[in-house]
Formats: structure tokens, C-alpha cells, sequence
């Protein structure tokens, strides 16, 4: 089977299944969605040991083994809903938002946006994440969403424009450096994933207390731009087609005047937000990635900053 006609296929049954999704009524999607996800828990044998072995790493004896497991079967269910918001996402614009969603802090990026610099929306794939620009764009804002590439073309424009149709913008993070400043200035609202491990570039971090490596994007723009940077949590409630959007004040920015340690300090900052949420709401977080995996550039940049660190303190004790 050729390249292209796989892609074709793919797409072919992507159209088909949005399509039965948008027609079905909300409980039958959703149920479909649990089964969908129950279904990849049962047979999507690495991704559950991945997302069990996470959650050894994350708790240890905190929590038992069947804790574990129950939080990642939560967890690929949520999945399977998010495939169904995904799909729906369109309607959103037809149904009524205070029926579907609770909004508990939007006057914080209301003031913030009034400054006029733009706003950083601190986010991570928690809940249904791809809900919170096609609720925001909905509300009115103008906003940028950065995106990952699937890595098949076909595939990504069915997504682009599957997330366009619902009134925000998506940019490639590959593009990102270019024009996301751009965007702040004309006063966007920027919302960015930050809970991945970037493949290059990352910064050394510390999450559930073990060293991680998180992307500088948000320090980096944020400092770059002057603009404030808002923690952003969409949530399930009740029965897991409804939802809350968690939005609170902008984080106050660590500036020393010394840039690496800034973006370092800030982007410890942030995952610290994001792993208080992780923590409330582990059964919604996605589990099933390799945050702890450790490339052998962020080991190195690791013991550089060790080093430096222990120069400054052994050059300090001298002069005391």
C-alpha cells in the first residue's frame, strides 16, 4: 500500500468518523467514546505500561498499584472523550456555552488583554485541552493556538482545519520562534502546551520531583514580549461531558537580569503550576508520553549548570 494512499484512507475515515460523531446525540457519543478508550487501555499494551509505568515513577508507594491502574484506565477514557470533543468541537458555536462549560476566572485574561501585550495562556494536556481555544475563539477572544505536527500532511490539515473552523488560529511550533512575538504584539492570546518533553532544547526541570525536560517556549516569549503568563486548566465534571475552565491570575515573572536563569527559573515556575493540577486531576492527564525520558544534551546541560552552580558557591566560600 502506498504512502499516499494510506494517507488518503486515513483521511477518508477520519471524515467518516467525524462525521457520525457530529450526528449522534451527546450521551451516544460519548459512550462511544468510553468504549473507545476502554478498548485502548485493554489492547494498547505499550501505551498502558507506559502510562503505568508514569505513574510508578510520579508516586511511588504513594498510591497502590490498583490506584495506579484505576488512574490510567480514567485516563485513556478521558482520552476517548476527548476524541469525541474534538470531532463535536465545531457545534460549539450552535450550542449554549453556559449549559456546556463553567468558567471560574475569565476576567483575568479580560484585564490582561487590556494592558495590550498580548497574553501567554500556560495550558498542558489536561481534561479536554483541545476545548479551551474553540471555547475561548467562541467567546470572542483572538487567540493562537501551537500545535504539534502528526507527522503525515494529509493528516495535519485535516486537523488544522478542523480547529480553524472553530475560530482561532493553529501554528506549528516549528514556527513559533518567528511569530508568536508577532502575534503578542498585536495583542493574542497565545496558548501553549507545556507539559511534553521537547525533543531539543529543552530546559532541566523538576516534576513530581524527579528531572524532567520541559520547553523554554513560554519564558521565552514571555520575557521576550513583556507579556503576562495565565495558567489555563480545562476539567471534566459530573459526567464527563461537561466541563470547567480553570483560569487564574498571571504568574509573577522571576527577572534577575541574567536570561538563562530566568527562562530556567520561570520554566520551573511553570511546571510547578501544571503539576498541582496534574496532582488534583491525575485520572485527565495524559500519561501515556515519555515526560521523564532523558536525552543525553539535557543530561549534559545538566551537569554544566551543576558545575557553574558549584563554582559560584566554592568561589563565594573563598572570598567569605
Amino acid at each position: 500500500m502506498s504512502v499516499r494512499f494510506s494517507s488518503r484512507l486515513v483521511l477518508l475515515l477520519l471524515r467518516a468518523f467525524a462525521g457520525a460523531i457530529r450526528i449522534l446525540p451527546s450521551f451516544a457519543a460519548y459512550r462511544l467514546g468510553q468504549v473507545i478508550g476502554l478498548i485502548g487501555f485493554a489492547f494498547g499494551r505499550k501505551h498502558r505500561r507506559l502510562a503505568l509505568n508514569n505513574l510508578r515513577l510520579a508516586y511511588g508507594d504513594e498510591k497502590t498499584a490498583s490506584e495506579r491502574r484505576a488512574i490510567a484506565l480514567k485516563a485513556f477514557i478521558n482520552m476517548g472523550h476527548n476524541l469525541v470533543d474534538f470531532f463535536r468541537m465545531r457545534l460549539l458555536a450552535k450550542e449554549d456555552l453556559s449549559g456546556f462549560v463553567e468558567i471560574d476566572g475569565l476576567d483575568h485574561i479580560e484585564r490582561a488583554l487590556a494592558e495590550g501585550r498580548g497574553a501567554i495562556l500556560l495550558t498542558a494536556h489536561l481534561g479536554s485541552w483541545e476545548l479551551l481555544a474553540a471555547v475561548g475563539a467562541c467567546l470572542g477572544f483572538r487567540l493562537t493556538a501551537l500545535v504539534s505536527s502528526i507527522g503525515d500532511p494529509t493528516v495535519d490539515e485535516f486537523m488544522r482545519t478542523t480547529r480553524e473552523s472553530c475560530g482561532y488560529e493553529t501554528l506549528p511550533k516549528r514556527e513559533a520562534s518567528q511569530v508568536v512575538t508577532s502575534r503578542l504584539k498585536q495583542n493574542v492570546l497565545v496558548g501553549i502546551l507545556s507539559d511534553l518533553s521537547p525533543r531539543s532544547d529543552a530546559v532541566p526541570v523538576e516534576f513530581f520531583g524527579r528531572l524532567a525536560g520541559a520547553t523554554r517556549g513560554p519564558a521565552v516569549f514571555a520575557l521576550r514580549a513583556g507579556a503576562p503568563v495565565i495558567p489555563g486548566f480545562t476539567v471534566r465534571v459530573g459526567n464527563g461531558r461537561k466541563h470547567k475552565f480553570i483560569i487564574e491570575e498571571p504568574l509573577t515573572l522571576i527577572r534577575t537580569g541574567d536570561i538563562s536563569e530566568d527562562v530556567a527559573r520561570n520554566t520551573q515556575l511553570f511546571q510547578s503550576v501544571i503539576e498541582r493540577y496534574v496532582r488534583r486531576y491525575p485520572e485527565q492527564w495524559l500519561w501515556m508520553q515519555k515526560r521523564w525520558k532523558i536525552r543525553s544534551y539535557l543530561r549534559r546541560k545538566l551537569e554544566k549548570k551543576r558545575a557553574r552552580e558549584g563554582a559560584k558557591s566554592a568561589k563565594a566560600q573563598h572570598e567569605a
